[in-house]
């Protein structure tokens, strides 16, 4: 006879409605959280510059730590907070990757902690100064003796105070673990702590690191160090590329912990000239990417390890115009601005989370304004560049070309909902022309074979490649709180 099995007990556990992941807390909202952000570009882009310029809208500054050369190319009329150094007029740089991590969490617990308005303050009326000496020191908790010795009181003095301001609801009380001589668990003292509300701020709402060659610096030094080598090249950089990764990975995890305080972070990274081949035709062109150290594999898991860690990787490149020549004067070219290139192109390999335009003038105030406004480009631009995608698609495949117009009609001009036809356009334009030549039987691997019959007339050069981006930059034309 079987054995009754109580279906009770394989009931799967009910996780209550104060769970982490809840059925109560699922919603459709959009993520409101800041940003991590990439800024790269090549030496005496503007990099510092930019970051400098960076002022939250009730006017908070930027905070920068250096790793490299201090804050010499800041604007003239912005001031970033930093750490100041040993000498009058200097920046203190970190020399170590230890000192590099203390400095990150020094700004995130002391220098960034929440602050109350003067209004809170007031709230405490004649114990003012207890408060403040809590908020100080938030959000370390405080004994009522470490209290009274901060505010020259006696611990009986402040017995009366320090209700009075429980029940104001500015402070509360909690146990804090003191370590105890010769004892290796720790006794749990009654201590209070400052109770922050909706109005507190921090400091600074923006987090800037320069740069990740200086980082890099660093954590290359830790990891030759601990081998026992000179340099990185003294052994198989694979190895040691695996000994450094570790280290990045606390880097950007120090990093996501002072943006989960709701702070924008910002990383500087230099670039350098790469050399890339069209997938199509195999032509060689010249991009820009990172700059760091290594080569092969390694290089591309080190830049790949940054990318895939940012929100957004924006490109501060510089714009010249060339002046064509003659038989009597040269070609010249004359710097014509910056520009910071938001979304990927054969020119570099940017991304961005938020909708914004693929290009922006490289400056703060038309960066936090494309974040506020949500639209990849303005109705009239996108609007004119699916017209010229239609225009060739219909050359190839009226059919298509006919949804397509119906797909940009059905957007009634909401420019996020013409990025989307936009984008799946692009798709299908370049699919329908490798079908078109897939069908006529002719494809670049065909044109390149010689045909034994054929004369030996020298065959014309193929047109430049049209590919966005292919030439260099200097050549190049033209919800958090923020």
């Amino acid at each position: 006879m079987n054995a009754r099995v109580d279906i009770r007990a394989c009931a799967p556990t009910v996780v209550g409605m104060s769970g982490k992941f809840s059925a109560a807390r699922v919603s459709t909202s959009r993520d409101m959280s800041t940003f991590k952000t990439m800024l790269v570009g090549l030496g005496g882009a503007g990099k510092t510059f930019f970051l400098s310029t960076i002022v939250s809208k009730d006017k908070r500054p930027i905070f920068l730590l250096s790793v490299e050369e201090g804050g010499k190319g800041i604007s003239p009329n912005h001031a970033p907070k930093h750490f100041d150094g040993a000498r009058f007029g200097t920046w203190a740089i970190p020399e170590t990757f230890d000192e590099l991590i203390d400095a990150m969490r020094t700004f995130r617990d002391e220098v960034n902690a929440l602050q109350p308005p003067t209004d809170w303050l007031e709230r405490a009326g004649e114990h003012r100064p207890t408060i403040e000496a809590m908020v100080r020191a938030y959000p370390t908790p405080l004994t009522a003796t470490e209290i009274a010795e901060r505010t020259k009181k006696s611990v009986q003095d402040l017995t009366p105070v320090l209700r009075a301001l429980a029940d104001a609801k500015l402070i509360k009380m909690v146990d804090k673990p003191i370590a105890v001589k010769g004892s290796r668990v720790p006794s749990n003292h009654q201590a209070y702590v400052a109770v922050p509300d909706s109005t507190w701020l921090r400091p600074h709402a923006h987090f800037g690191v320069d740069s990740t060659s200086g980082v890099e610096k660093l954590i290359h030094a830790a990891v030759t160090s601990r081998e026992g080598v000179q340099s990185m090249a003294d052994k198989e950089y694979a190895a040691l590329w695996l000994k450094a990764l570790p280290l990045w990975e606390t880097f950007l995890a120090e990093l996501d912990a002072i943006r989960a305080t709701n702070v924008h972070v910002w990383l500087i990274a230099h670039a350098t000239e790469a050399i890339d081949a069209d997938t199509k035709d195999g032509k060689f062109f010249r991009k820009l990417d990172m700059q760091m150290r290594g080569t092969g594999p390694q290089l591309d898991a080190a830049r790949a390890v940054l990318r895939n860690w940012a929100d957004n990787v924006y490109y501060l490149i510089l714009q010249t115009d060339v002046r064509d020549g003659s038989k009597k004067a040269r070609a010249r070219g004359s710097f014509a601005g910056r520009r910071l290139i938001t979304t990927y192109t054969g020119l570099c390999m940017a991304k961005t989370r938020p909708q914004v335009p693929a290009e922006l003038p490289a400056t703060w105030d038309d960066l936090r304004r494309a974040w506020e406004a949500g639209i990849p480009a303005k109705k009239e631009t996108l609007l004119a560049r699916i017209d010229q995608l239609i225009v060739q698609l219909r050359e190839i495949d009226t059919a298509l070309a006919d949804e397509a117009v119906a797909q940009r009609d059905a957007c009634e001009g909401d420019p996020s909902k013409l990025a989307e036809v936009w984008s799946r356009l692009q798709g299908v334009v370049a699919c329908a022309i490798e079908e078109q030549q897939a069908l006529k039987g002719v494809s670049d691997e065909d044109e390149e074979q010689e045909d034994p019959g054929a004369s030996e007339t020298p065959r014309e050069p193929r047109p430049p490649s049209s590919r966005d981006g292919v030439s260099h930059p200097d050549n190049a034309t033209g919800h958090a709180s923020l």
